[in-house]
């Protein structure tokens, strides 16, 4: 809760904030109505509560409630003071803003103001013994492979392996007279004489000495 706190005394005013604090409510101080009227002026959307004494420098505390209350309907008023007279106890009771004698402690004030404005909610503060919130972690993302679309599985292509080179052709087997196949069977397959020629034999008769 943001809380307005209008005290005109120094120490009693840092006793107070220091009380209020402790509860867990941001708390804004002044010493005078002046300082006050211009803190509600610049946060008049963010206070919640008023807490300020009577008697002070420049006015009275009852007078800038009421004008707080006309202006501003939404923040509630509360007056701690000692001393408040029955005619002022009797102007705030008819305006229905709760009044607190001094001294007191602000924990039963705020107590108490609880159940006057019928306030339900506590001030967002942590205790020391609470354990540490855990951050949840955040879910993975999507994995950033896509999927190949649909179509044709075209199978790797074929290894190209080196082909050896050609061997030399062998050289022709010449065969032996005398060992052919013919041979082997008992024929004779050695080529035939070759014969001379009609010249040949009679030149070889012209030659011829007897």
């Amino acid at each position: 809760m943001n809380i307005l706190f209008l005290e005109d005394e120094i120490e009693l005013n840092a006793i107070g904030v220091e009380q209020l604090r402790h509860l867990g409510h941001n708390v804004y101080p002044a010493l005078d109505i002046a300082e006050a009227r211009s803190i509600v002026e610049e946060n008049w959307q963010s206070v919640h509560l008023i807490m300020a004494d009577h008697r002070l420098p420049d006015g009275r505390g009852i007078d800038f409630l009421m004008e707080i209350k006309q202006l501003y309907p939404r923040i509630k008023l509360a007056v701690v003071s000692g001393c408040l007279t029955p005619s002022d106890e009797d102007t705030l009771r008819l305006a229905e803003i709760p009044y607190f004698t001094k001294p007191l402690l602000y924990r039963q004030v705020m107590k108490k103001l609880r159940e006057h404005y019928m306030i339900t909610t506590q001030p967002p503060f942590k205790k020391k013994t609470d354990p540490p919130m855990k951050i949840p972690t955040p879910p993975s993302p999507p994995s950033a492979k896509r999927t190949p679309p649909p179509g044709p599985i075209k199978s790797p292509p074929k290894p190209v392996y080196e082909q050896p080179p050609p061997a030399p052709p062998s050289p022709p087997v010449k065969s032996n007279p005398g060992t052919g196949l013919l041979a082997s069977a008992g024929y004779d397959d050695k080529p035939p004489p070759k014969r001379k020629g009609l010249t040949a034999s009679i030149f070889g008769k012209l030659t011829r000495k007897d």
